[in-house]
């Protein structure tokens, strides 16, 4: 009705509100399938445009800018605008007022905004709800769904992280802004038991799990009748892990609804991965480097990340009880930052006397910020202390490394190469079979990573970024802290590094190098001539740009460098190497 009605010159977004889990999206994904049949099935004698946007599906839905860009964009395409409109990123919200004016005078527009509170960029931090119009002209509908501020103690549970406190905040502003403006709101009401009793058969049929009648009546019996049951989402997920757990051979039925009858989703979410653990390898670590991936992975990259896991810890399986790891550590550091052995030692050395004492060299090492443990530290003090004299001097600590890695050369092999070396001698297979892959990729959706089919890339697995219990759990469970988080940014970058430029490694390396503090690899990655024409020359990748630049440059990163000059060194390194001709020159010049 709200979209049918055209007499309403002025008319206002219309809300709908309700807790998470609840069916706000699957609300509104079924209208609008029934929208669109029905527009097949008849002739409309006016032109109508619909535009879905579902805020949280990954990262990048969650910017302003990314939005309003895609719905700028879309507009201008179907209603054939010709004007020229300035789309920089802070004009945007300035542009899309006038433009539903002008195509609201072609045809209708209605426009579906889905998931509001997941918006998490510094712009609605800047801007509020700016960015969306006071009201909407003639023929102009728009549609929002929010998560209600009080999230139900069922849903969610008092160790909550940032993540979702976070979340819980930007609820509440938007609620706010939103009674501010006195938009008309929806109050999404619970289903009810019969329903989801209807729910559960309908879903128990579709699913490829055939169970025994009377497993099948314990089923729907006990998950109808749990307390939680009217939550959408809780129920879905349950009956994901049942089928799941019941369909590969993990678990029976029984086992299940034992397992997972939890007062909460997070506890849900929680107990399922717990049960799937034992029968999927590397589940946890694939869930921690889907959690750090900025757009999500490609199959083939994550199956490659987990190889270099696995290697991680076969490594520090064979060298358990040694000083090899933290020497590791140090060489690859030193190759980060582009450091002299010696130059580090001697910043260890606060009386300067030319030797270390163990203390001195212990205090050093956990300033190198390496996570190495205080046994590791006493292991390499003892190795490198071949006199056993109690101090640690200069040349024979730079000759124990010396004969360690005497093979490999800063810049020109890469730690990963070294560590091989010392460990295995060679390169491992892959860590998993195809059965393997398959169970983990069936158990990566049953609990809730999205798989997006890609005829050119393959799948691409991605956790939404609005799916907070979810990341919450894999925080709590898998990663605990900034450590363990930026271990697994670093296989990401180990892994990109290696890469030729492309907008995928633009995508991902130089925004990992930043979130680590890399700097110095960060300015190497951006001033190369290539990364740089990429990302120049992309709409959405030269904003980013900027800001990396504009990050390098700031006093925090203490890195001094001049862009132009370094530009202009990476053009000279090309023209020599490439020899290209004078008008591929020219542009790349211009």
């Amino acid at each position: 009705m709200y979209c049918e009605t055209t007499i309403d010159d002025n008319a206002k977004p219309l809300v709908i509100v309700r807790a998470t889990g609840t069916g706000k999206s699957t609300l509104l994904s079924s209208w609008l399938s029934r929208k669109d049949n029905a527009i097949q099935s008849r002739r409309l004698d006016y032109e109508e445009f619909t535009f879905y946007h579902s805020i949280g599906c990954s990262r990048l839905s969650t910017q302003v800018t990314h939005l309003l860009r895609r719905l700028v964009l879309r507009l201008i395409a179907h209603f054939e605008i010709k004007e020229q409109m300035n789309l920089a990123d802070d004009k945007l919200s300035w542009v899309l007022p006038r433009l539903l004016e002008r195509c609201s005078r072609k045809g209708r527009v209605v426009i579906v905004l889905d998931g509001l509170s997941n918006i998490c960029s510094v712009d609605i931090e800047d801007f509020g709800l700016k960015f969306l119009p006071l009201s909407l002209p003639t023929n102009v509908r728009m549609i929002l769904s929010t998560t209600s501020s009080a999230i139900p103690s069922s849903i969610s549970s008092t160790n909550d992280t940032e993540y979702s406190t976070s979340r819980n905040s930007r609820a509440k502003q938007v609620l706010d802004e939103i009674t501010r403006r006195k938009w008309p709101t929806i109050s999404l009401q619970p289903i009810h038991t019969s329903e989801v009793v209807n729910f559960i058969e309908q879903y128990l049929s579709l699913s490829s799990t055939t169970l025994h009648p009377s497993i099948r009546a314990q089923v729907i019996d006990t998950v109808s009748t749990h307390p939680l049951a009217t939550n959408v989402s809780f129920v879905t997920l349950m009956l994901a892990g049942i089928c799941h757990a019941v369909t590969s051979g993990y678990k029976s039925v029984n086992h299940c609804l034992v397992a997972f009858n939890v007062d909460s989703s997070k506890e849900l979410i929680d107990r399922m991965l717990t049960l799937f653990e034992d029968s999927v390898s590397l589940l946890g670590e694939s869930l921690c480097l889907l959690f750090v991936a900025r757009h999500g992975l490609h199959e083939t990259e994550l199956f490659d990340l987990l190889e270099r896991v696995q290697q991680n810890a076969d490594f520090s399986s064979a060298t358990k009880g040694t000083a090899i790891p933290v020497k590791v550590k140090i060489v690859k550091l030193l190759a980060e930052k582009k450091n002299r052995l010696i130059d580090v030692f001697r910043s260890f050395d606060c009386d300067k006397s030319g030797e270390l004492s163990y203390e001195e060299f212990y205090k050093g090492i956990k300033k190198l910020d390496i996570n190495a443990s205080r046994e590791e530290v006493r292991l390499l003090i003892e190795e490198v202390d071949s006199n056993g004299d109690g101090e640690i001097d200069y040349q024979e600590t730079l000759d124990h490394f010396e004969r360690m890695a005497r093979t490999y050369t800063h810049g020109k092999r890469r730690v990963s190469a070294f560590v091989r070396n010392v460990s295995v001698g060679g390169d491992s297979s892959s860590p998993l079979n195809d059965t393997q892959k398959e169970n983990l990729l069936q158990t990566l959706k049953c609990v809730g990573v999205n798989s997006l089919d890609s005829e050119e890339t393959g799948s691409v697995l991605n956790i939404p970024h609005g799916n907070t219990l979810l990341r919450d759990v894999i925080w709590s469970k898998y990663i605990e802290d900034e450590s363990r988080e930026k271990e697994s940014r670093n296989f990401v970058i180990d892994y990109f590094s290696k890469q030729q430029p492309s907008l995928r490694y633009c995508e991902e390396l130089p925004w990992h190098l930043k979130k680590c503090k890399r700097f110095s690899e960060l300015k190497e990655v951006l001033v190369g001539l290539p990364t740089l024409d990429i990302m120049f020359n992309s709409t959405s990748l030269k904003a980013e740009l900027f800001n990396y630049l504009h990050c390098l440059t700031s006093s925090s990163t203490q890195i001094k460098f001049d862009i132009v000059k370094e530009y202009n060194k990476s053009l000279q390194r090309w023209i020599e190497l490439s020899s290209p001709s004078a008008k591929h020159t020219s542009l790349m010049t211009r």
